[in-house]
């Protein structure tokens, strides 16, 4: 799965990338331990306009009858997102890029957790498959949600856990975005694991652990941990 990532001052090269001035991150600062039911700033592409919006993480589809606050959908499995009732509309149309430095995992240690860190090798940024919708709030305003698509781990992440979120390659995020592209198999095409040897993983300080911790030293390397993967 992924519960948690970081958007360093290095995606504004993404929103560059699309024209887009990132104030938004010069305004708001790096931001170290984004975590579900926050707002997180995604791309999108509709009525032939590729634009930024600010949406919370944990999608709602748009025939729920609540906001399922109770139980997030943070994460969309890659191996059945064209099939679930939840997700199969958004993957024809509602498809987004979700701009990420890197993300956290946790790895099981007999009772312990350890967190690590997880990015790619020359530590640029990247864009997370993601799916978003619309869900009417019934007092005249309208909350925007996305989840991000998790597929299997490659060969670095999979000491660590079994899931990670699918990173798209630059050449296929138009693709991706592209509303009139609807071939299911087209698409379930993009959902495979990043290449282990164009990533780094390492462990980090407890810290992360925290969800109102969000500083750079969620970065800082685990102090009674190996050395860099």
């Amino acid at each position: 799965m992924c519960g948690r990532f970081v958007q360093t001052n290095a995606v504004e090269s993404i929103f560059k990338r699309y024209r887009f001035i990132a104030d938004h991150v010069s305004t708001k600062g790096p931001r170290f331990n984004i975590a579900p039911r926050q707002p997180v700033e995604v791309i999108v592409r509709e009525d032939l306009e590729t634009r930024h919006e600010s949406m919370r993480w944990g999608f709602v589809p748009h025939w729920a009858s609540t906001d399922q606050s109770g139980k997030l959908l943070i994460n969309a499995r890659g191996e059945t997102v064209a099939e679930k009732p939840s997700f199969k509309t958004p993957f024809l149309r509602h498809r987004c890029l979700v701009p990420a430095s890197g993300f956290y995992e946790w790895k099981r240690s007999g009772t312990q957790k350890i967190p690590y860190y997880i990015g790619r090798a020359d530590e640029g940024a990247v864009c997370f498959a993601g799916l978003w919708d619309r869900w009417d709030m019934q007092n005249g305003s309208m909350l925007h949600s996305f989840s991000i698509i998790t597929t299997e781990a490659n060969a670095l992440v999979k000491p660590i856990h079994d899931r990670m979120p699918v990173i798209l390659h630059e050449s296929d995020e138009a693709i991706w975005l592209d509303t009139e592209e609807h071939n299911p198999e087209h698409l379930q095409d993009l959902l495979k694991p990043y290449e282990a040897d164009l990533m780094f993983a390492y462990p980090v300080s407890s810290v992360v652990n925290r969800v109102g911790h969000d500083s750079v030293d969620c970065l800082a390397p685990g102090q009674e941990q190996g050395d860099l993967f």
